[in-house]
């Protein structure tokens, strides 16, 4: 199999993946994404090891660890940032931890608005997707400062 054809496969896998997870959530069935994520992931690194151009090279890995040293480096903020705000709304609602208000000031009204596990699995999902876009645009970065896409091997 030729290179381009196994990313072709990975984003194919990953929209049937995004279907099989808005049928778990029709179906309240967890199991059912959590199994199939992980079959796609054992299958695709399987289909890996047949294709037929190298995937990396020495290039190709400096250009893969300075992309996730950046993106590590942005995200863990960008995380801890969201993480942070996430506490707050979470023990400011029904189903958390109550401070007493400020003197002089009245109680927040409670809020029965919040998918409190679900709304947190969301924002995860997010992050990961932030994640997955910050080391693509790294990569981009990083294989033009290093010449990645130049032609000169014949």
């Amino acid at each position: 199999m030729r290179r381009n054809t196994f990313y072709l496969l990975i984003g194919v896998t990953a929209l049937i993946l995004v279907g099989i997870l808005y049928l778990a959530i029709l179906l309240s069935w967890p199991a059912l994404i959590q199994g199939a994520f992980l079959v796609a992931f054992l299958a695709l690194y399987a289909l890996k090891r047949t294709v037929d151009e190298p995937v990396e090279d020495e290039r190709t890995n400096v250009i893969t660890q300075h992309a996730a040293v950046a993106t590590l480096g942005i995200f863990w903020v960008i995380f801890f940032l969201v993480s942070l705000g996430q506490v707050v709304i979470s023990f400011s609602t029904p189903l958390g931890f109550h401070a007493p208000p400020p003197p002089g000031m009245a109680p927040l009204p409670p809020t029965q608005d919040f998918l409190h596990v679900g709304r947190l699995g969301i924002v995860q999902l997010g992050l990961l997707g932030l994640m997955i876009i910050l080391y693509g645009g790294f990569r981009i970065y990083y294989a033009q400062r290093f010449g990645d896409w130049e032609s000169d091997e014949e």
